[in-house]
């Protein structure tokens, strides 16, 4: 089984370092200074739970490589997601299946309509990691994968279950739902909550969490998402500000990818998370003043940081 991750950010480092003794996977970038970078090293340098481990894993900035693909994993950042859908549509054979674990709810029906529903297999990434290096990464402790079956033809799906079997015993943890969107739009909630507002104002998760100042709107913004999510045929359940808060516990010190993004002057994934909530509240007749104002704000940072 020949399986390529596409996407040289923590994502991509990470998956492929935790794989590499299970399928052998190999890394397409964008970049050939980072496929030589990692290349030289010999792979990829892992830290997680405490101890530093070398991963010998294959990169290269050439798509060609997904021509003898059997499984594309899709780990880019959402403004990234045409240019590979474009990529894949051009080289990857049509009987490869495609796997996204991107952000939010537009990347699978993107990739779907780009590449055909019937092979592209819907997931939700819990892995946290950071980028330390070209060929460097620190992975968090939650192992968790969730990837859909439902809406797959049955090829494709088994093919996702030889993948995870494949990878038990490895640290990563993967379970099959027949009811992805769901998933998806659990970890929206919680996405759309913290990223735009971490990445605005620079607070951790911990002060996020502490901060009753922020709480009557934080209350208000989780009503817009829910309400919208429910709209669109999502049976979403009360108690997500518990699940917020929950998340926020559990890693007090951590700040959104969005504060990084707009720190390093790069696009965000805004319009896939509160972005996609303001596109849907139109869509379903929902204020969401609050949403429309977060995304408005995140990309006024973009534009003040590009010079535009």
């Amino acid at each position: 089984m020949n399986v390529v991750l596409c996407g040289g950010g923590s994502l991509g480092l990470a998956y492929g370092a935790l794989m590499s003794t299970f399928v052998n996977p190999e890394l397409l970038v964008r970049g050939v200074s980072q496929a030589n970078a990692i290349e030289s090293a010999g792979g990829i340098t892992l830290t997680h739970d405490g101890s530093t481990q070398h991963a010998a894993i294959t990169a290269s900035a050439d798509p060609g490589l997904l021509a003898r693909a059997d499984i594309a994993v899709c780990l880019v950042k959402y403004p990234d997601t045409k240019a590979l859908a474009d990529v894949l549509a051009e080289w990857l054979s049509p009987n490869a299946t495609v796997v996204t674990l991107q952000t939010g709810v537009r990347p699978l029906t993107e990739y779907g309509e780009r590449l055909g529903v019937h092979r592209v297999v819907g997931g939700v990434s819990y892995l946290g990691a950071k980028r330390t290096g070209p060929h460097s990464v620190e992975a968090g402790s939650n192992m968790r994968t969730v990837l859909g079956l439902d809406g797959v033809d049955a090829e494709h799906a088994d093919r996702i279950k030889s993948f995870v079997g494949r990878l038990q015993g490895s640290p990563l943890v993967f379970e099959l739902s027949m009811n992805i969107k769901r998933v998806i739009w659990d970890k929206m909630v919680i996405a759309c909550s913290q990223n735009a507002v971490s990445g605005l104002t620079s607070a951790t998760f911990r002060v996020l969490r502490e901060s009753a100042v922020w709480h009557h709107t934080l209350n208000k913004l989780i009503d817009e998402i829910v309400a919208v999510g429910r709209a669109a045929g999502v049976d979403l359940p009360d108690g997500q500000l518990d699940r917020a808060f929950a998340n926020w516990e559990s890693l007090p010190n951590h700040r959104a990818s969005t504060f990084v993004d707009l720190e390093q002057g790069r696009l965000t994934e805004v319009d896939a998370l509160n972005g996609t909530i303001v596109e849907l509240g139109a869509k379903y007749g929902i204020p969401t003043p609050i949403n429309e104002t977060l995304t408005a704000l995140v990309h006024l940072g973009e534009m003040a940081k590009s010079g535009t």
